[in-house]
């Protein structure tokens, strides 16, 4: 029995612009790479990077992001989702109620 596993040559990460117009230091660059499920964001106000494993179900991406916090200290874990239909991200913060809510942000 022979198998393989056929992956584009031509594969690209979509790359998208997150803005919150209520939130000025919120923008950053959101690149999915839908081949290996991985999402990748970069905020603008520092550059702080996150890479997280990610799936996609029904039109939603979900991943688990981090926020930094003090030198030290070990970063909080967010609960994220992205509609790809609506470009609207949504957030929970783990140790919250666990509930996603509208961040206010739209990714195009």
């Amino acid at each position: 029995m022979l198998a393989t596993v056929v992956s584009p040559a031509n594969a690209v990460e979509l790359k998208l612009r997150c803005e919150n117009p209520q939130v000025e230091y919120a923008n950053s660059t959101l690149y999915i790479d839908e081949v290996n499920g991985r999402i990748t964001r970069i905020w603008d106000a520092d550059g702080y990077r996150d890479t997280s494993p990610a799936t996609f179900k029904d039109g939603v991406w979900r991943w688990v992001g981090t926020i930094p916090v003090e030198a030290g200290e070990p970063d909080i874990p967010i609960d994220l989702s992205l509609d790809r239909r609506t470009g609207e991200v949504f957030a929970a913060i783990q140790v919250g109620s666990g509930t996603l809510v509208p961040t206010g942000e739209f990714c195009r």
